[in-house]
């Protein structure tokens, strides 16, 4: 318990006590905490207001696909015991996004219809690109097998982890069609960016979660139909198991309270224990609110890059009607995304959220004005109306800070356990980063997993 400094007398504060205290709202926290009150835990979710009062597109995944019963997405809903209605508002689309170069934009989504986008714009005659799509596909659904089946998703299967099956193929080495892509030296470039753009990491991630970044949307993109995202369906789903959430303004304090290990919320005047406390949020950014000297347990290694983001808005109906609500767009840099989120009311505004990798040495105002030129080449007719809208600002619980690729192929396991007593747990991405936010999934269900044995 030295790790953690004791609270005051227990007359001063009011400690409540849960069996699980989760701190941060980001997706993998949500799915942990979800898995716990299935098991009739009691379990808190804090979260910063500013994160919680920020645009939800921001810590909505950017692009959802494999809503299927047999993908990542579909088996975690079950797990979950989503309800049906609500699971049934998960639409498919032949189209999962848009990517768009300087000299072209391709719809890319189910293989017939990339295969076809491929041979139109000049990048593969049509035999090579069912070819290589094919592959792709192939390779893809090999890795979703490994990851569900909680082995490592290492080139040829490795060894399951206790309770697991082997899948049922090997995970294939990545040299699909290389002949092909040595010949377009743009395909390559291209498919290159766009692993870059739908994973969390900085870079290319490793060998099996490119060929599932790359593969998965030839399945075609999922969007949640009606008001409200993917996250919005969970925190419903934990509310219906009577899982709380609170939101604080300022900084915290982790402590010790009669044995375990606790928030306190400055100002707040209560103090939240449970006999886990899982960190669903950067150590790095923790530190930097704690107030007092940060634990030890909050010591980690800091992010090298982040995600810098740009909010603008323009009225309804001054779009190109080809232009899709997810386009990934190639430059000079790192890949940029582009999300539209329609406005609550019909006729009203169109929500642009974009963003790309930085360094912390780039200047944060010089990114977003290139990220604003992007917007304006790709809808001029929309330039004169957008308007700025405030960036998250976030402090402690935050998305953005954004590790670099390993180059390693690791499981998707739980969160790292920093202290055994107290028992704490961290739930930052680390090598489920790669996998996008299909890593985010699974990392908030292995975590919620193996914790429901462990508090029973």
């Amino acid at each position: 318990m030295a790790s953690l400094p004791r609270i005051a007398a227990a007359d001063v504060h009011r400690v409540r006590r849960f069996d699980a205290v989760v701190l941060g709202g980001a997706l993998p926290g949500i799915v942990a905490a979800i898995r716990l009150a299935q098991r009739g835990a009691r379990v808190l979710v804090v979260e910063e207001e500013a994160a919680a009062r920020a645009h939800p597109g921001w810590r909505e995944p950017f692009l959802l696909w494999d809503s299927e019963p047999a993908g990542v997405l579909g088996a975690c809903l079950r797990a979950l015991a989503v309800p049906l209605i609500d699971q049934r508002r998960l639409v498919a689309d032949d189209l999962a996004l848009q990517l768009a170069t300087k000299d072209a934009r391709l719809d890319w989504g189910r293989a017939q219809l990339a295969a076809a986008e491929l041979t139109s714009w000049g990048l593969a005659k049509p035999d090579d690109a069912r070819g290589l799509l094919a592959e792709l596909s192939a390779a893809a659904e090999a890795v979703r097998e490994a990851l569900l089946a909680n082995t490592s998703p290492r080139r040829g299967a490795g060894a399951p982890t206790r309770g697991a099956t082997a899948p049922s193929h090997p995970v294939p080495s990545a040299r699909w069609s290389d002949a092909l892509l040595e010949t377009h030296p743009s395909l390559r470039g291209l498919l290159r960016d766009l692993a870059r753009a739908l994973t969390d990491q900085a870079g290319l991630p490793h060998e099996p979660a490119t060929l599932r970044l790359l593969g998965a949307p030839l399945g075609g993109g999922a969007i949640v139909a009606g008001d409200g995202g993917l996250r919005e369906l969970l925190w419903r789903r934990l509310a219906a198991l009577f899982g709380e959430r609170r939101a604080i303004p300022g900084p915290l304090r982790l402590v010790a309270a009669s044995h375990l290990p606790a928030v306190e919320a400055i100002g707040v005047q209560e103090i939240w224990a449970g006999r886990v406390l899982l960190l669903n949020a950067p150590r790095e950014a923790l530190a930097e609110v704690h107030e007092g000297p940060a634990p030890a347990l909050l010591r980690g290694p800091a992010a090298a890059h982040r995600r810098v983001g740009l909010h603008l808005r323009a009225p309804a109906g001054l779009l190109p009607e080809a232009m899709a609500p997810r386009l990934v767009v190639q430059g000079d840099g790192p890949p940029i995304r582009v999300a539209r989120h329609p406005g609550p009311h019909a006729g009203g505004h169109d929500d642009f959220l974009l963003s790309t990798i930085a360094s912390h040495a780039e200047d944060a105002e010089s990114v977003r004005a290139r990220l604003e030129r992007t917007l304006h080449e790709l809808a001029p007719f929309c330039a004169p109306h957008l308007e700025r809208r405030p960036a998250p600002a976030a402090r402690w619980d935050r998305d953005d800070l954004v590790h670099e690729a390993s180059g390693e192929a690791r499981d998707v396991g739980p969160g790292a356990r920093l202290s055994t007593r107290p028992p704490v747990v961290s739930l930052e991405p680390g090598d489920a980063a790669a996998f996008g936010f299909e890593g985010s999934l699974l990392l908030g269900w292995r975590t919620g997993d193996e914790w429901r044995s462990e508090l029973r």
